[in-house]
């Protein structure tokens, strides 16, 4: 498996939620992980890393 991500790594989630003009939509990448980051979870199944960013969020000091 490649390190590098591309298009066809990532799936959309058709559940998103849109509540005070926020959109929450999940993403899903798959890639290899160890090859990426340099961590070694190969054969461990129920492993993951969850990621998350916020766009647009004032809060987080992103734009309006």
């Amino acid at each position: 498996m490649q390190s590098e991500i591309t298009d066809r790594d990532i799936v959309v989630d058709s559940d998103f939620d849109v509540k005070n003009g926020r959109i929450t939509a999940y993403l899903e990448i798959r890639f290899d992980t160890d090859a990426k980051f340099g961590t070694h979870t190969s054969g461990r199944n129920n492993l993951y890393a969850e990621l998350t960013e916020r766009h647009g969020d004032q809060s987080m000091g992103g734009p309006a």
